[in-house]
């Protein structure tokens, strides 16, 4: 059954559509003259060369308008504007499983209007604004985010585990396991200038109910 889902952040920090697709073979588009010769050869082949023609028509039809991603035997399509996304909908209408774009033009208008905007129905856990993704610590850093740890309660900010486990060790975490969330702007101003270079992204969560009153003053979300 198709899947159809609600953009809730720009993929890639960049594109607002995803087509999201299954084809056996996939992962092997390199070896395409091979699989021809197979799917030719061997009666029965659930490798298709025809499937994997389709596919490559759209590769070289839309280009660098287009950002794909395989894993496995699934290919995800992210495009940013509608029309190319109508298109590969389209043309590629027998292998999707599901099809991601932003529910109104208002959420689009939103995505568009701050770096690193997540749409959601509710804050995480029910209050927090903000999502600080950092790469690494410096030892005062540590040491400050280790004392707003035992100083302010949940309602404020909150630590994931591994980031509390980093804190409390010499140790270090990667793909985006040390993360905290905030409640409030005015601590989010204080990380920025403590943690100068050591932030990866801040994501900010709107509620989508709230989209038309949402402030269009730019947020910089990114630090180095």
């Amino acid at each position: 059954m198709l899947k159809k889902l609600k953009t809730n952040k720009l993929f890639y920090g960049k594109y607002p559509y995803k087509v999201s697709t299954r084809l056996t073979g996939a992962g092997s588009f390199r070896f395409i003259n091979l699989f021809k010769e197979i799917a030719q050869q061997i009666p029965g082949s659930k490798i298709k060369y025809k499937d994997f023609d389709a596919y490559t028509q759209v590769f070289l039809k839309y280009g660098t308008q287009i950002k794909y991603r395989i894993e496995g035997n699934t290919v995800n399509f992210f495009m940013e504007d509608r029309t190319t996304y109508d298109s590969i909908c389209s043309e590629l209408s027998k292998y999707i499983v599901s099809l991601t774009e932003p529910e109104s033009e208002t959420e689009l208008n939103v995505l568009y209007s701050k770096n690193k905007i997540v749409l959601c129905d509710a804050y995480p856990h029910g209050i927090y604004k903000y999502k600080v993704i950092y790469k690494t610590n410096s030892p005062q850093l540590k040491t400050t985010l280790l004392n707003w740890h035992k100083t302010y309660p949940e309602t404020v900010i909150k630590f994931s585990k591994k980031s509390i486990a980093e804190l409390s060790h010499s140790r270090s975490y990667y793909w985006d396991y040390s993360f905290l969330y905030l409640q409030d702007e005015k601590f989010l101003s204080m990380l920025y200038l403590l943690g100068n270079g050591y932030i990866k992204r801040v994501e900010e969560y709107v509620i989508r109910s709230s989209i038309n009153t949402v402030s269009q003053d730019p947020i910089n979300a990114e630090m180095g």
